[in-house]
């Protein structure tokens, strides 16, 4: 079974800094669930305590924590947060360039900040197209990691 690349793009886009994205391996979801619907999962908080629109979500995280064997998470934040991506775009910088940014990040960690003092770099389609690919590289090998087929 094929997942669609774009789905787990999606997923870690918008992953919740302490929830979960998860590939069904029955069936080829891609799911995304905040940390609350995690965490009501597996304290066994009941389902119908949420409210209507959030309870599917509840019930996913329940199937998840119950039938485990049956997901693979997706990667988590932190192996692609903002800052690694731009740590990675700047080793390939020219060197001045180069040592000016690294310079900052080692003092700043405040990415909007440095994206404002350095934007004619951080603001050019270069950094986009970087950080496009980025996470399309990050998908793809996951997807080879796991033997799942991906278009």
């Amino acid at each position: 079974m094929n997942v669609i690349l774009e789905d787990i793009l999606y997923a870690m886009d918008f992953l919740d800094e302490k929830g979960g994205a998860y590939y069904n391996k029955k069936n080829g979801d891609v799911i995304s669930l905040v940390y609350r619907e995690l965490v009501a999962a597996k304290t066994k908080v009941p389902v119908d305590t949420f409210p209507e629109w959030q309870q599917g979500a509840v019930e996913i995280a329940y199937d998840i924590v119950e039938n485990n064997d049956d997901y693979i998470e997706l990667p988590e934040k932190d192996e692609f947060d903002d800052l690694a991506v731009l740590k990675s775009y700047v080793n390939t910088l020219e060197n001045d360039l180069k040592a000016e940014i690294n310079k900052e990040l080692e003092t700043n960690t405040d990415i909007s900040k440095i994206r404002s003092k350095f934007d004619t770099v951080l603001g050019s389609n270069e950094w986009f197209d970087f950080k496009d690919n980025f996470f399309i590289e990050l998908a793809k090998s996951w997807c080879i990691k796991n033997n799942i087929g991906f278009k």
